[in-house]
């Protein structure tokens, strides 16, 4: 209950923070209307009801700049995740179900881009071929994939050998068919969890670029924004909080989400509604039945000294005769004669109260039914054969 509880709010509150920014960058159009780059306001005011999150050096609404800044932020995150996610599930999906030579040569490639160092390379080709937007998702999606597809690799090693598999293969299906439609649709799950957190990555990758100066400046982001902040650190505060403020709440928004999902999946955190309450086993007490074994019978347990429960017969009581005793002679019942004292031969004699509905009819008072078990020598151990 504490996990599922914790799942919940993970996720929750990754929504919100995640959606109002979601939410601004699609209608940042009508919140912000007029060009994010082109100033008409007084430079450097502070944050007012004029201008909520204040200007800029050049007279540019921040708020305006953060809300269409979040569009690129966005957009540079989802289609750097789907197309890493895209390789990944090509390259992993084919070296994990194939395996052999197509795995050894695949899995080399994987290492070695994933050894590449990705931000470094990124600022190289950014110097050389432009620091245009296509350039950064096509260099970030063409190496942020080895970690999709090293993940998908291990998911299918371990489903290709499953019962289902087995079966499809058994039934002539090939070996795109099993992969398409029995080994990937219950390996995605891991897969989307990784992918929502490759936007993060990329949203800080493509922030990195823009705050050095080679990202794609004609458009608005926040790394374009924190580096036109950096004159001005201590003179206007709000140019540097505001943007970076906005970084860091989607980077985080967009981990927390994930962490939801990755938790969700967990087959062992299921939801209360779905869980069946079982409710406890009874505990069933152990009766005494008609035929039960000599040393289960109540008789027998009080003359080895067991205390037997029913109400107290007096000592000045008459003698009775039960109507079933055991014999420990021969071990079946007889009815005998169940003193109520000492005798003088040297021996003791154990008084036992039977159940009224066990060993005698209803006809009978139960007073009467005794039992008499015969221990010789006042030892207080039966004797046996």
């Amino acid at each position: 209950m504490t996990s599922i509880r914790a799942q919940r709010s993970t996720t929750t509150a990754g929504l919100a923070v995640l959606l109002p920014i979601v939410i601004g960058a699609l209608f940042a159009s009508q919140l912000a209307p007029g060009d994010p780059l082109v100033g008409d306001a007084p430079a450097l005011q502070p944050p007012s009801w004029a201008h909520w999150l204040g200007t800029d050096d050049l007279g540019r609404d921040l708020l305006g700049g953060v809300l269409h800044g979040a569009r690129v932020s966005l957009f540079v995150g989802l289609a750097v995740a789907l197309l890493s996610t895209a390789c990944g599930i090509v390259v992993g999906g084919v070296a994990g179900f194939f395996g052999g030579w197509v795995d050894d040569g695949l899995m080399r490639l994987t290492e070695l881009v994933q050894v590449l160092p990705r931000f470094f390379l990124a600022i190289i080709v950014a110097t050389l071929f432009g620091g245009s937007l296509i350039n950064i998702v096509l260099l970030l999606g063409l190496t942020f994939w080895p970690s999709t597809a090293r993940l998908l690799r291990a998911q299918i090693l371990s489903l290709r050998e499953r019962e289902f598999v087995v079966a499809a293969r058994a039934m002539g299906a090939g070996a795109p068919a099993m992969l398409t439609r029995h080994v990937l649709p219950n390996a995605l799950p891991t897969v989307i969890v990784n992918t929502a957190l490759q936007v993060g990555g990329a949203i800080l990758v493509e922030a990195g670029l823009s705050f050095l100066g080679l990202g794609d400046r004609s458009y608005v982001s926040w790394g374009y924004m924190l580096n036109n902040a950096q004159p001005f650190i201590q003179l206007a505060w709000w140019m540097s909080i505001f943007p970076g403020l906005a970084l860091l709440l989607t980077v985080v928004g967009v981990n927390l989400i994930a962490d939801g999902v990755n938790e969700a999946r967990d087959p062992r955190l299921e939801s209360p509604g779905r869980r069946r309450a079982t409710p406890p086993r009874p505990v069933r007490k152990p009766q005494l039945g008609r035929f039960t074994r000599r040393w289960q019978r109540p008789d027998v347990h009080s003359a080895l000294g067991t205390p037997v429960l029913g109400p107290k017969v007096p000592d000045n009581a008459p003698p009775a005769t039960s109507p079933l005793a055991i014999s420990h002679t021969t071990g079946s019942p007889e009815s005998v004669p169940a003193p109520l004292s000492r005798d003088g031969a040297g021996g003791a004699s154990c008084q036992v109260q039977r159940p009224p509905d066990r060993y005698a009819s209803s006809g009978s008072p139960a007073s009467a039914r005794a039992t008499s078990a015969r221990i010789p020598g006042g030892s207080g151990s039966p004797s046996r054969r």
